[in-house]
């Protein structure tokens, strides 16, 4: 299968999870990555605002600002680029293009060297950290060159066995899904 036919499929897929399965994955996915070292450890935060049906990230951001954790969450400016806006309370965002939440004032802005710890979308990820996103590659050009730790959130019924990948893709260093941690294809 191509790139594009897997990202159709597993949108579609999407569109039918359960409310219930979504909310308790997340709930699951949530505590993974806020009982990881490397979550512990970050002073910087960099995570995504989800959609409906992607993994929740609101429990995620509130145990980083209760641990003095700096959280940025991503703008895409143009058709090609994203930056780092620091939020310090869910007024700093509203819903923006197409009903996502995004930054509401984009003064604070962080530098990508000083990201320690990336948590980021897909549409679907295999289990050795190949994502799929949603085909505009703003995530793959922001997290080029870094040295942040690059985390997946997918929901398992979004997991498939094999993503292909281009030289411009950018893979992460752990894939989390409600059952468990995926680090180089392991469990």
């Amino acid at each position: 299968m191509i790139k594009q036919e897997i990202r159709n499929y597993f949108k579609i897929k999407s569109k039918l999870l359960s409310d219930e399965y979504i909310r308790t994955a997340s709930e699951k996915i949530s505590r993974y990555v806020t009982e990881l070292p490397e979550f512990n450890s970050a002073d910087t935060v960099f995570v995504y605002l989800n959609m409906p049906k992607e993994p929740w990230t609101k429990e995620i951001i509130e145990k980083a600002w209760s641990r003095n954790k700096t959280v940025c969450v991503p703008k895409c400016i143009g058709k090609s680029d994203m930056i780092s806006v620091i939020i310090k309370s869910r007024n700093d965002v509203c819903p923006g293009k197409m009903g996502i939440l995004e930054p509401v004032v984009c003064s604070d802005t962080v530098d990508r060297e000083k990201i320690d710890i990336a948590i980021i979308p897909c549409v679907s990820a295999d289990r050795k950290g190949n994502r799929l996103g949603h085909g505009a590659g703003y995530y793959d050009r922001f997290l080029a060159g870094t040295r942040m730790k690059k985390i997946c959130l997918c929901f398992e019924e979004n997991i498939s066995e094999e993503i292909p990948t281009e030289n411009n893709d950018i893979s992460v260093d752990i894939v989390i899904s409600e059952n468990g941690i995926y680090k180089n294809g392991n469990l």
